[in-house]
This record gives structure tokens, C-alpha cells and sequence, in this order.
């Protein structure tokens, strides 16, 4: 995986569904990381 997921996330994803759904207060990156080299697939 990237290793700027994490950063992606809160600054890029997040922000953005933050701002198109103001009811939404936290986005949490649910990849199992330990699943092997590729989690994201």
C-alpha cells in the first residue's frame, strides 16, 4: 500500500466528505494493514 494512505485520508477524503456532510465528525480507515502486502485490494 501507499504510504501516504493515512495522510490521503484526513486531508483529502475526509475534508471533503466533512464538508459535504456536516454530521459526519470522524472518517476511520478500516484496511486491515496486517493482511499482507496489498490490504487495499
Amino acid at each position: 500500500g501507499c504510504s501516504s494512505a493515512n495522510v490521503t485520508l484526513k486531508q483529502g477524503i475526509a475534508k471533503a466528505i466533512r464538508q459535504m456532510i456536516p454530521e459526519v465528525t470522524e472518517v476511520l480507515d478500516a484496511t486491515d494493514h496486517a493482511a499482507g502486502a496489498n490490504p487495499y485490494m
